[in-house]
């Protein structure tokens, strides 16, 4: 008996790029190919050192700016840091994202929302897909005043490797 072959992972991302009339190309197939293999953020450097002779530099610039244009990337910068990272908003996410179809404007606001738990030692960078309790959020509010938009948590510590 065949088992039956899984669904390439990156189907759906494609399509979402080619529903934006967003052209795929080798290089942002490849891009998009190693957001999915590993979970984590990566830099420009970062994710032009892992892909290595694959694509230049300027071509990993271009699919990284079309691929966020696209609505398929966050861009976020941690406290006190230069580099800007990037991280793929899962598919699952997508639904809740700006100009998707049947995204409410709740939704809209806690697009692919999380943080970061940063080591201290190493640099690596992890999601932490856990979010502050509303109650805090609105006790915030009522104490402040103002009415939140959005906010950023990061946690730094000590990663598994560098223990």
């Amino acid at each position: 008996m065949k088992r039956p072959e899984s669904a390439d992972p990156v189907l759906p991302y494609l399509d979402r790029l080619r529903q934006g009339k967003v052209k795929v190309t080798p290089n942002r197939r490849r891009v998009l190919g190693r957001f999915l293999e590993s979970d984590k953020p990566w830099t420009l450097q970062s994710l032009h050192r892992s892909l290595g002779e694959e694509c230049d530099l300027s071509s990993v610039y271009r699919a990284l700016s079309a691929l966020r244009a696209a609505g398929l990337l966050e861009e976020f910068r941690l406290p006190g840091e230069k580099e800007t990272f990037f991280s793929l908003i899962k598919h699952h996410e997508q639904a809740r994202i700006p100009g998707v179809r049947g995204a409410g404007p709740k939704a809209r606001a806690h697009a692919h929302h999380h943080h970061h738990i940063v080591c201290q030692d190493c640099g690596q960078v992890s999601h932490l897909d856990i979010c502050v309790p509303a109650g805090l959020m609105g006790k915030v509010e009522d104490a402040s005043g103002f009415r939140i938009t959005e906010h950023h948590l990061e946690f730094k510590g000590v990663c598994g490797d560098c223990r």
